[in-house]
């Protein structure tokens, strides 16, 4: 079965806090929560509102997405002297090929 958001949430928020070295106490007073709350969502008892979760992914500086375990490829990789590449792509995208001038 799938972990549940709440949980992948309180993982991530331990495991980014961690990888900064924030204390969680220090996470809840720079994001403006009370710590109660902040360890009662880390103990999966209450639920994070979207509102709550940007407001601590701003402190720690990361995507809101990131919290969540969604982790996306970027849609685009530049290539040295080519046009940009699709991400899922291997072929790079090419221009409208150019139109010999008409004759007159």
């Amino acid at each position: 079965m799938a972990e549940s958001l709440e949980r992948t949430l309180a993982r991530e928020l331990r495991r980014v806090a961690a990888e900064r070295g924030m204390h969680l106490t220090h996470l809840a007073d720079e994001s403006g929560l009370a710590r109660s709350y902040l360890w009662r969502v880390l103990g999966c008892k209450s639920s994070a509102t979207l509102d709550t979760v940007q407001r601590l992914a701003k402190v720690l500086r990361v995507d809101p997405r990131q919290l969540f375990g969604i982790v996306e490829p970027p849609r685009y990789r530049h290539t040295e002297g080519r046009p940009l590449v699709a991400a899922d792509s291997t072929r790079p995208t090419r221009d409208k090929p150019k139109r010999a001038p008409r004759r007159r």
